[in-house]
């Protein structure tokens, strides 16, 4: 039995001498297409619409594919991904104890997090992550997270609990059983993976608003320190011929 999707136009940027657009070749065994429409500007530029798509009701929406990881492959990525995150840690100190106390309010667009919300979000984020792979599940409270940003009340103090509790909390998920870093765990509905893999993710988050706060670190009269090697602001100044 064969029921009908809706009408789906993709729009993107097409290389035509590199992809050849034609309805056999974006047609797999069970698709019929009845009209294939290619817009193009210049050489390199198309809009392809595709009309009336007809496929099977089951081919509409594809199944969510998790990847099936044993307890010792879990372990191996377990400990590869807290050694990456640990040696993140250094430089990740370096950016939260640059920021200026004084101008920590600064935020280069309306929309965007302050310095002192970037670090204070980085310090507790992580934590919280570390936490919830080592219980298994995610759970978010607001009011404990706002306890949690509120405890700092300079960038020192920021620094100095980053400094103090991520290594111990960190160094306890490459010690857990492989069965437990091999389950899958759900976030918010959104994702699904192992936690060995979430302790990747999670260094990936942090890495991500380490970024954006040392991009701050000027406006902020601040120097940016060294992060994955010397930075313009610690290297001596040329010498004058």
């Amino acid at each position: 039995m064969r029921e009908t999707c809706r009408r789906r136009t993709v729009f993107g940027w097409i290389w035509l001498g590199v992809m050849v657009l034609h309805p056999s070749r974006l047609r797999p065994p069970s698709l019929g297409l009845d009209r294939v429409t290619i817009m193009t500007v210049g050489n390199h530029i198309a809009l392809v619409t595709i009309e009336r798509l007809y496929v099977p009701v089951q081919s509409c929406v594809q199944p969510e594919r998790e990847a099936r990881v044993n307890p010792e492959q879990a372990k191996t990525v377990a400990g590869a991904m807290a050694a990456l995150w640990q040696g993140e840690f250094p430089a990740t100190v370096r950016v939260l104890s640059a920021v200026n106390d004084a101008n920590r309010d600064y935020r280069p667009h309306p929309k965007s997090r302050t310095a002192w919300e970037l670090a204070t979000h980085i310090a507790t984020a992580d934590t919280w992550f570390i936490d919830c792979i080592a219980k298994g599940t995610f759970a978010f409270d607001p009011a404990a997270a706002k306890r949690a940003e509120t405890q700092f009340r300079q960038i020192a103090d920021v620094a100095a609990y980053y400094e103090s509790t991520l290594p111990g909390r960190l160094a306890q998920l490459p010690g857990l059983p492989g069965e437990a870093l091999s389950e899958t765990v759900d976030f918010f509905g959104m994702m699904r993976m192992t936690r060995a893999q979430w302790i990747g993710f999670a260094n990936n988050h942090s890495v991500h608003h380490r970024g954006q706060l040392s991009a701050y670190l000027r406006a902020l009269g601040s120097k940016v320190p060294d992060i994955y090697g010397p930075s313009a602001d610690a290297e001596p100044a040329p010498a004058v011929s």
